[in-house]
């Protein structure tokens, strides 16, 4: 059976070269690398006994995928993958009792407070709270900027072509067309969503929202287009062999 800590040395080896033999930083690890550092890291985490033992593995953790990565994408796309990893691993049993902290919050649809455990490198494979408050700052200073020097888009041409689309050979520039004559995201055209007929010529009744977890009643969005056509190209679309094969999956 493979070493995970022998395996990870090697994707550091090879990690370590490409980052010497680029002038640029490396912003894509290789498929599988990640989770091969990761299991390699947990195996290292189950040797640790002390807390401070612990902060130094994860310290040195962030250092070398800082190596590779600039600190915003460490915390944005890896951290969570390895928090998520180490808590997965404590749930199972692969640390022993002693490596956990206990956590309390409070459950606001329970009227509760919620005690659970977690193991304590969940918590120091983070950066400091205030690099967390420097980058929304930063993100939010960015938005505000692209917000206030938006580029203009030709509407007319855009409309145009995705009316073009509509019943085009490919079903997926049909998507495409709908998602902008409506507004709406192109897997709630494909499937989840709900579009109705009304009495007004450029909206239809729609339900089915993508990101909402409870069901909510329909409301009203407005067409780029006469309703009906919608309507008519939806179902035009969804009886597409390459989409109704969807249908039945979440």
């Amino acid at each position: 059976m493979p070493n995970p800590i022998e395996e990870r040395n090697a994707v550091i080896s090879n990690f370590r070269l490409r980052i010497n033999v680029q002038s640029n930083r490396l912003l894509h690890e290789k498929e599988g690398e990640l989770d091969t550092l990761i299991r390699g890291f947990i195996e290292l985490l189950k040797g640790a006994k002390t807390t401070a033992e612990i902060q130094d593995l994860c310290d040195k953790e962030i250092a070398l995928l800082e190596e590779g990565y600039p600190p915003n994408t460490v915390s944005r796309t890896k951290l969570g993958q390895y928090r998520k990893a180490v808590q997965a691993a404590y749930e199972e049993g692969a640390f022993g009792d002693s490596s956990g902290v206990a956590v309390t919050k409070d459950d606001m649809k329970k009227g509760s407070i919620v005690t659970s455990r977690r193991h304590r490198a969940y918590d120091m494979l983070k950066y400091p709270p205030e690099f967390y408050v420097k980058q929304r700052q930063d993100s939010a200073g960015i938005n505000n900027l692209q917000q206030d020097n938006k580029r203009p888009i030709k509407g007319e041409v855009i409309i145009t072509k995705a009316v073009l689309y509509l019943y085009d050979d490919d079903p997926w520039k049909r998507a495409a067309a709908l998602a902008v004559l409506t507004g709406r995201r192109v897997t709630e055209i494909v499937i989840k969503g709900e579009f109705v007929e009304t009495a007004h010529p450029h909206a239809v009744a729609f339900k089915g929202q993508q990101k909402k977890k409870d069901e909510i009643e329909a409301f009203i969005i407005p067409t780029l287009v006469p309703a009906k056509d919608i309507i008519e190209a939806i179902k035009c679309f969804r009886k597409h062999p390459e989409v109704a094969i969807l249908a039945n999956q979440d």
